[in-house]
């Protein structure tokens, strides 16, 4: 008759026999947060039924999310673009005063006259 030591230790050999051959291997994210850093398990359960919820949500409206997700990327593209022509817009603007300022420019340009010169000068020209 084995020793009750002995019987405990093989109990514990087939357990963990069984689990590495027959069960499902777990997601290296469940692996690492909740088995090697020991994160609790209520945390785990509140994180699959928000998954679980999160995906019959998206199988509900997937016309509503693709048109959210298609106008949030036109307004990333767009978004740079915007601020360039807003800068630019106040570069002409400052440019304008300041060379309606200048002694050396030819007497009253016109409004067309000036707004070329600004546009000129934002860009890197010279008066």
């Amino acid at each position: 008759m084995p020793k009750e030591g002995q019987a405990v230790l093989n109990t514990r050999s087939r357990k963990s026999s069984v689990n590495d051959s027959g069960g499902p291997s777990l997601p290296w994210w469940v692996e690492l947060l909740f088995v090697q850093v020991g994160l609790p398990d209520g945390l785990l359960r509140r994180i699959l039924k928000t998954k679980k919820r999160l995906s019959s949500y998206k199988q509900k409206n997937k016309k509503p999310i693709a048109y959210t997700l298609i106008a949030l990327a036109l307004v990333i593209y767009f978004q740079p673009l915007t601020r360039q022509a807003k800068y630019h817009n106040q570069c002409v603007a400052s440019s304008k005063v300041f060379i309606s300022k200048q002694p050396n420019i030819d007497s009253n340009p016109s409004e067309s006259e000036l707004q070329a010169l600004a546009n000129r000068f934002c860009n890197g020209g010279s008066l």
